[in-house]
């Protein structure tokens, strides 16, 4: 649901999506329903194997098995409430407030990356990469540990987020610099690098300094955020006579699948998203 005209909508999602860290199927899952009135969306997540070793030729035993639904309640939100001065709204049009609309935006998507990273390294498993291991070793690590932990799922990862100094580290390691190439537009915020022989894009997330980097399976981060409500009328009602008012707001969630939610984890070493710093020794 959008309340506002369409011209305006247009400006927040292209602002957005030049922006965001959350990648639609390399950084977090892109199946998720809206609820109608667009609260919350939901998504359903795998429940236990059922396959079992025995003699060919013997009765089969059946289970009964079904997903899981988890609802992500977009209850916090992120809001609009600029005033442009002696510009009267009977005279103005969506182009003429399209930068300010552009400019609230960005700033938006700059909250939205750090709660999305707050959210993703608290439901991270953590884990350390060797000691004094180059960035391209430490990548190679991370991704190989992912595949291992997660065998019997058969999960792989489908994204690695890196922090803007290990993302440099990767840039100028000797064994990669003269093979990468970047997927980037030149008006493009977010950069991907996309390195031969990694199976996975690394985004480089300037908000990420906790860890070094952080690996995903996109079905374990849920990140919607909704463009609901924008309005551009007269400010008058708040007190600014012959200037206008653009108020909105942005709602959005954040879930981080875990063993709890996703049954086919192993219960001991599986996970669908690591973070990774440097070991100690």
């Amino acid at each position: 649901m959008f309340q506002g005209d369409l011209k305006s909508l247009d400006y927040i999602l292209q602002t957005l999506d030049a922006k965001t860290y959350a990648i639609p199927g390399v950084i977090v899952n892109p199946n998720l329903n809206v609820t109608a009135g667009g609260e919350s969306v939901f998504f359903y997540t795998r429940s236990t194997a059922t396959a079992a070793s025995g003699n060919a030729g013997d009765s089969v035993s059946y289970t009964v098995k079904g997903n899981k639904r988890i609802d992500v309640a977009l209850t916090s939100r992120f809001s609009i409430g600029a005033i442009i001065p002696y510009v009267n709204v009977a005279a103005v049009t969506p182009d003429a407030i399209g930068d300010k609309v552009i400019q609230e935006t960005i700033q938006q998507s700059n909250l939205y990356n750090v709660a999305f990273l707050t959210a993703l390294a608290a439901g991270a498993t953590a884990k350390e990469y060797t000691h004094d291991a180059t960035a391209f070793a430490a990548l190679l690590e991370g991704i190989a540990d992912f595949k291992v932990d997660n065998k019997i799922s058969g999960l792989a990862p489908t994204g690695v987020l890196a922090s803007p100094t290990f993302f440099s580290e990767l840039i100028a390691d000797s064994k990669i610099h003269l093979a990468i190439t970047f997927k980037e537009a030149a008006d493009q915020a977010v950069r991907q690098l996309n390195i031969p022989g990694v199976p996975v894009p690394v985004v480089e997330c300037a908000d990420l300094s906790a860890v070094s980097f952080i690996v995903v399976n996109s079905e374990g981060v849920v990140a919607p955020i909704v463009a609901k409500t924008l309005e551009v009328v007269s400010s008058v009602s708040v007190g600014y006579p012959g200037g206008t008012l653009i108020a909105g707001e942005l709602p959005y969630g954040f879930k981080i699948v875990t063993k709890s939610d996703d049954l086919t984890l192993d219960t001991t070493v599986g996970y669908l998203v690591s973070k990774y710093t440097e070991a100690t020794v």
